[in-house]
């Protein structure tokens, strides 16, 4: 006997164009508030060594990015509640990354509009790749 279920099964390519549409605005929002806000003529200053660099930010944002969206697309639609917290946990673990390290970079980031602003852009371009891997369907 087999079992239906009340869901209709989602494709990748659904799962990443939904995850892109649902982002962009507030990540584009963020790219501009950053860039009205900080001075172009700004020294390069040295990211310190507690601080996670762009390049290991930039998938960890987009791993973060995909499982929030996950939670706001299917938390009205199963039965099994998923909780962001414990999905960022679990992708900070899978990664070997100290919680502390990522808030601590987070707010490093967030004190500095310019380069949360180009992590960011890297962030759209990846979810960007991953929809046009999938076709964009």
């Amino acid at each position: 006997m087999r079992m239906e279920y009340s869901m209709k099964a989602v494709k990748a390519s659904d799962f990443y164009l939904i995850v892109v549409e649902m982002n962009l605005r507030l990540i584009l929002a963020l790219i501009f508030i950053s860039t009205l806000t900080y001075s172009c003529s700004q020294k390069k200053e040295e990211i310190p060594a507690d601080i996670l660099s762009p390049e290991e930010m930039v998938p960890l944002l987009v791993d973060l990015q995909i499982a929030q969206s996950a939670v706001s697309v299917f938390q009205y639609s199963d039965t099994v509640r998923y909780n962001n917290n414990e999905l960022s946990i679990h992708i900070l673990k899978k990664r070997n990354i100290d919680p502390e390290k990522y808030l601590k970079s987070l707010h490093y980031y967030s004190d500095r509009p310019e380069l949360m602003g180009e992590i960011y852009q890297h962030v759209i371009d990846e979810l960007s790749r991953m929809q046009g891997m999938d076709g964009g369907k």
